[in-house]
């Protein structure tokens, strides 16, 4: 039964022979409050074939202990975007590719 105000995951489902069944998550759907449905996807399916599923939180990484934070540090964040960050930013809202 489609609930409104739902999240869904759109996937693509492959089967091959070398690795299985493979799903890749292509995009993410919401049901209306008629049970229509708006998908929005990332990628189009190779086979033209979508399969929804319910959304699930997003995995997230093990936290690590104490010790292991101070043996292996993480690299600085940079803190102000630079001229090249800016200018890539720009290139990709323009479309200009």
């Amino acid at each position: 039964m489609l609930i409104p105000g739902k999240r869904l995951t759109v996937f693509s489902v492959r089967n091959t022979e070398r690795r299985g069944t493979v799903w890749c998550r292509i995009g993410t759907a919401f049901v209306n409050k008629d049970e229509s449905m708006n998908l929005w996807l990332d990628a189009l399916p190779i086979d033209g074939k979508l399969h929804c599923r319910e959304a699930v939180p997003e995995r997230q990484p093990a936290a690590l202990p104490p010790e292991a934070a101070e043996m292996s540090p993480e690299p600085p964040v940079a803190q102000s975007g630079g001229a090249a960050q800016n200018g890539y930013r720009a290139a990709a809202a323009g479309g200009g590719l």
